[in-house]
């Protein structure tokens, strides 16, 4: 027991079936942490009988009976085992009247004015771990341990575990597992799950939980996130939701060109459905808002959409509202964009319209041949993909000619008086950036419920939102980075197969008009004399692919050879790096010099000479701090730094130096005698232990040429750092003896790629490899070829 409670047993009133201590509580937060104290020491537990109200001469009186008592039981039930133990606490209170009565308690420097009387005897044993310590009720220490697992992302389950094993590595672990008190059954810790997800997220299957999501709403909103609601309606509701980096993303150029959006329903009990609204930038598909609203009606997606009008009116990249957006077959989403944002073109995705098609042909009900399903698949593809009004003409004759009157009807009737939303002859010279199809909201929704939710329902509204602010952000800022610090290869690999389409020779024929508008010639061996115009601030080309703002192989080489800013450019330059990161992390970024790779030139828009020497300033004093240089050499060094300016390619460009340039302070000779003995050493020990000398020469020279090669002190600083960082001869990378990549290569299937020993002889019996079939591919074109229905993706 606590040290801060003075117990005593008082002989003269304690009898055979009843025992009588004192103690010195003063109040009743006093007697109940007492009783706690007490129920863990004596391994059992009480319910209340009674608490009178009306005390007399007493601050607190309450009455318990043991647990195992048939109060509130079923008659025969397990825990009924009319236990007839009673515990009765009363406090009096200390002044003359009741001193006079009591003295031998009352009367001391610290009065014992409370009286816990136990009457009766336990009918069950307290120590015996299934009808006694089974029985116990969870402490409140225990339930407040359980909440903060709860909190930290924990399910039931896995809370019951995390108990265990902590409680396993305890002195008598083993026992106290046996204590319901601190290690309560599964079935208690899912009932107080229940009970914590209600007080954190309200109520679901038809309860409402915009009141405890507006309780959080302050706390969101410190943290960034912003949330609004429009619940006037029970019947149609929305829940709008903007985190920071969708606030950012409001800023972007690309928001204002073109727009994402697509809807899934079943990710949370309450059925209400989730549509996410994406911008295109260089580190992929990132949303700029996340609606929830209570069904796919046109009332209730304008009702969404007007949330985001209104509270963010300038969140396409400064404008009101966007170029295009793209959108899957949806009647009403796409009436509701229209209604919202009228001036907005409206794109239908390719692959759905695809997609859609193909169901159609494929049912019965429209009586269309197998045979010819393919066939008139090829001719709706060569609508879709048309060029111009020739190709379009010729395949709609085609169309005519097919035979299939239920077929011609159904496009002309329900796909051709909209050929404006999903021919691609209508989206050329319109900004989409090659944009043709809803992919990017697709693999976000994907994420959504993958990553985000891992293919389990959030318990209701409330509970999204925190999944939201917790979860969907901290991903995309770790997906944005991975882009922003040169982790994704993917990038440039495409940048550098467009630039290699062009012929070596083509840059010399490119022709610079005007500011950041080019002539560049085709690249194509058939038309050598055919140029296309190339807009570099604009990010466009005139040639097929890049009129609608892709990036195509013409805008690719004058950005490799001539630069500019072509807002449609992977992140391969510290530019669209930095652009990244900020997105990413707002104000929190690095500067822009954390961008800059080795030797990499910055474009002239991000040549700030006073950013330049703050860059400068860091970097010397680190030097400063390392070789401990004086004040004065200090004054020096920045001296010889800000003098540091070489014209490089016709180009002002800063060289910063690590050591002073000119600095007679550090004496080189010393070691340049050392590396040169070094040098000498290891080429004796060469030539005594090699066997082959031409061999051994051969290596020399190409050492030697090697360091001819350098040409700048830049260079050789270079040259130097390599071969110091690779010539470590006592270094061991693996304790395994390494493989050719040939042996690797020609292991038969099953064995393993590394390094380590493959055992002979057949494979073991008891372990069979199993052989598992190929899943159908989720390609459409393949489908079509196979003459075969398009498999349904997993979840979608």
């Amino acid at each position: 027991m606590d040290q801060k409670f003075i117990i005593e047993k008082d002989a003269e009133q304690s009898k055979k079936e009843k025992v009588v201590w004192r103690a010195n509580f003063r109040n009743k937060q006093e007697a109940e942490e007492w009783l706690e104290e007490y129920k863990r020491a004596s391994r059992t537990d009480w319910i209340v009988k009674d608490e009178p109200r009306h005390l007399q001469k007493l601050v607190f009186h309450k009455y318990w009976l043991c647990q195992l008592n048939a109060k509130n039981k079923i008659e025969g039930s397990k825990r009924d085992k009319k236990c007839p133990v009673r515990l009765d606490i009363k406090i009096k209170q200390v002044k003359r009247d009741t001193i006079k009565n009591d003295r031998k308690y009352l009367e001391r420097d610290v009065p014992l004015a409370a009286v816990i009387t136990f009457t009766g005897t336990h009918s069950h044993p307290t120590d015996t771990c299934f009808e006694t310590l089974g029985y116990l009720r969870i402490s409140e220490e225990t339930k407040l341990k359980f909440f903060k697992y709860f909190e930290e992302g924990l399910t039931p389950g896995a809370a019951y575990r995390i108990n265990d094993l902590m409680l396993r590595v305890q002195p008598n672990g083993g026992e106290i597992r046996a204590n319901a008190a601190l290690h309560p059954p599964l079935r208690t810790v899912q009932y107080l799950f229940d009970k914590w997800r209600a007080s954190e997220y309200g109520g679901a299957w038809g309860s409402d939980p915009f009141p405890k999501l507006r309780e959080k709403i302050q706390n969101y909103e410190s943290n960034g996130t912003l949330i609004h609601i429009d619940d006037a309606d029970s019947d149609c509701w929305a829940v709008l939701i903007v985190t920071p980096i969708m606030k950012r993303a409001h800023e972007l150029q690309s928001a204002g060109e073109i727009i994402f959006t697509d809807t899934t329903s079943n990710v949370e009990f309450t059925q209400s459905n989730f549509t996410v609204m994406l911008t295109a930038t260089n580190g992929g598909g990132i949303p700029i808002a996340i609606l929830i609203h209570s069904a796919q009606t046109t009332e209730c997606y304008a009702k969404a959409y007007k949330l985001l009008k209104n509270h963010f009116p300038k969140c396409f990249g400064g404008k009101s509202g966007p170029g295009i957006f793209m959108t899957d077959h949806s009647t009403a989403e796409k009436g509701a964009l229209a209604e919202v944002w009228e001036e907005a073109l409206q794109y239908l995705c390719h692959f759905h319209v695809g997609q859609s098609e193909w169901r159609w042909l494929r049912e019965a009900k429209h009586k269309v041949p197998q045979a010819d399903q393919s066939k008139l698949m090829g001719i709706l593809k060569r609508i879709m993909y048309a060029e111009g009004t020739e190709d379009l003409e010729g395949a709609l004759s085609d169309l005519e000619e097919c035979g299939q009157e239920n077929y011609i009807k159904h496009v002309k009737d329900d796909l051709l008086i909209k050929k404006e939303e999903w021919v691609k002859m209508f989206r050329h010279d319109v900004i989409n950036r090659g944009h043709n199809t809803n992919n990017l909201a697709e693999a976000t929704i994907r994420i959504l419920k993958d990553i985000v939710l891992t293919r389990t329902k959030a318990f209701n509204v409330t509970a999204m939102v925190e999944f939201i602010a917790n979860v969907w952000e901290p991903y995309f800022e770790s997906r944005l980075l991975r882009y922003a610090y040169g982790r994704e290869t993917a990038p440039l690999h495409h940048f550098e197969d467009l630039s290699s389409r062009m012929p070596p020779d083509a840059v010399k024929r490119v022709k610079h008009i005007e500011g950041s508008l080019y002539h560049v010639p085709s690249g194509n061996k058939a038309t050598p004399d055919l140029f296309y115009e190339v807009e570099s601030s604009v990010g466009w080309c005139s040639c097929p692919v890049g009129r609608c703002g892709a990036m195509c192989k013409h805008q690719a080489l004058i950005a490799e050879k001539f630069g500019g800013a072509f807002p449609n450019l992977p992140p391969i330059n510290c530019v669209s790096r930095y652009q990244l990161g900020k997105l990413a992390l707002g104000e929190q970024c690095p500067p822009f010099s954390f961008f800059v790779a080795v030797n990499e030139e910055i474009p002239q828009e991000f040549r700030d000479i006073q950013s330049m020497f703050t860059v400068a300033n860091v970097e010397i004093e680190i030097v400063n701090q390392e070789m401990e240089i004086t004040d004065q050499s200090h004054e020096l060094e920045m001296n010889n730094v800000n003098g540091s300016m070489i014209e490089t390619n016709n180009d002002q460009e800063m060289e910063i130096d690590c050591l002073p340039v000119g600095s007679n302070d550090v004496d080189l000779e010393p070691v340049k005698e050392d590396v040169i003995a070094a040098v000498r050493h290891l080429m004796n020990l060469g030539e005594k232990g090699s066997s082959d000398m031409d061999s051994f020469k051969r290596s020399l020279q190409r050492l030697a040429q090697r360091c001819w090669k350098a040409k700048t002190p830049n260079q050789a600083t270079t040259a130097i750092i390599s071969l110091s960082t690779r010539a470590n001869c006592t270094s061991k990378k693996s304790k395994r003896i390494n493989v050719q990549p040939t042996a690797l290569a020609r292991r038969r299937p099953g064995v393993s790629r590394g390094h380590g020993r493959v055992q002979t002889g057949r494979p073991p019996t008891s372990q069979p490899v199993a052989k598992r079939s190929k899943k159908a591919p989720h390609k459409l074109s393949q489908s079509v070829a196979r003459n075969k229905g398009h498999p349904k993706g997993h979840g979608h």
